[in-house]
């Protein structure tokens, strides 16, 4: 996602003084940069994978959480500031087997200054997205 999108999505007002609206903006305008990688066949998942573990490596993150949901695994880096309530880097893997049977991983990269706080928030939200798509 471009950071000209941030900005803009930043600068929109809310009508009815929507504390949603404004909670997620506030957040947004402090990302710098967001990506989203899915891999839905098993060498392509597994390429995937082994860029997710370089990337730790390179970048020198510190794992937050590794989460076990029957088939599904998801891991969670982290890079933050001096003070660790600043996360400069979020690196996300998820994999497993979906409802279809079909194989899938999905790496979440976001950069930027983003509060410890509101990075449950993040996870939350992009679960509850995938779980929309899975038609749960």
């Amino acid at each position: 996602i471009n950071p000209g999108l941030f900005d803009m999505v930043a600068n929109l007002s809310a009508e009815d003084n929507d504390e949603e609206f404004e909670e997620f903006t506030t957040l947004v305008s402090n990302i710098d940069k967001m990506q989203v990688f899915v891999a839905n066949k098993p060498a392509a998942s597994e390429e995937l994978k082994k860029t997710f573990q370089r990337q730790v490596t390179k970048s020198s993150l510190d794992q937050l959480m590794k989460i076990k949901d029957g088939d599904s695994n998801v891991s969670v880096y982290v890079k933050s500031s001096n003070n660790d309530e600043l996360v400069t880097e979020f690196l996300m893997l998820v994999s497993g087997i979906d409802e279809k049977e079909a194989f899938e991983t999905m790496v979440f990269s976001m950069a930027g200054e983003i509060e410890m706080s509101k990075i449950g928030e993040v996870i939350n939200k992009l679960n509850s997205s995938r779980k929309t798509k899975q038609g749960k």
